[in-house]
């Protein structure tokens, strides 16, 4: 880890880099050791804080790849103004990323339809009319079918992968 810290003192002493600093973050896409790292080296400089050699700006790095490396770093956090931060990296880039791939094509249905509401309330947080209402609609169809016990819960359940909207988007990109 002492290498990785030397690097990335290297890279914060430069001008651009501290003028970069004063405005904005740095998001890095790193493999597992890159991620090891910066999880470790943020999370050193949060719990010492002048009392570790880690300079400051290693608190502007974002990991990005792993919803665990965040898990990580994010207890440290408690200053308020970062609330929404947190709960955007928490919640709503996780569930974008996760919605497709792994909970509809795996088959995922109570997950699937758990992250949908999730989803929902972050539309609706942000005044998205349009999607906040069919994920609305979907998540009270949902509960009807499940109340009066209607037979499209059991083949949404069984087969969610099948339901695939890609044909209808095409067709309204088309128009």
């Amino acid at each position: 880890m002492n290498d990785y810290i030397k690097a990335l003192t290297k890279a914060f002493s430069l001008f651009e880099m501290q003028l970069y600093l004063m405005n904005y973050i740095i998001p890095v896409p790193a493999d597992f050791p890159g991620q090891l790292y910066i999880r470790r080296a943020i999370v050193q400089k949060l719990k010492y804080g002048n009392q570790c050699s880690i300079p400051k700006e290693v608190l502007s790095l974002v990991p990005i790849l792993a919803h665990a490396g965040w898990s990580t770093i994010k207890s440290y956090i408690f200053a308020l103004g970062y609330c929404t931060f947190v709960d955007l990296l928490d919640n709503l880039i996780p569930a974008t990323l996760d919605i497709y791939t792994i909970l509809f094509r795996g088959n995922n249905f109570d997950q699937y339809i758990e992250t949908i509401f999730r989803l929902w309330t972050v539309m609706r947080r942000f005044g998205q009319k349009n999607y906040d209402k069919i994920m609305l609609a979907l998540i009270s169809d949902v509960q009807y079918w499940t109340s009066i016990q209607h037979p499209i819960i059991n083949t949404l359940r069984n087969n969610l992968w099948i339901f695939d909207e890609y044909p209808v988007e095409n067709f309204h990109s088309l128009v």
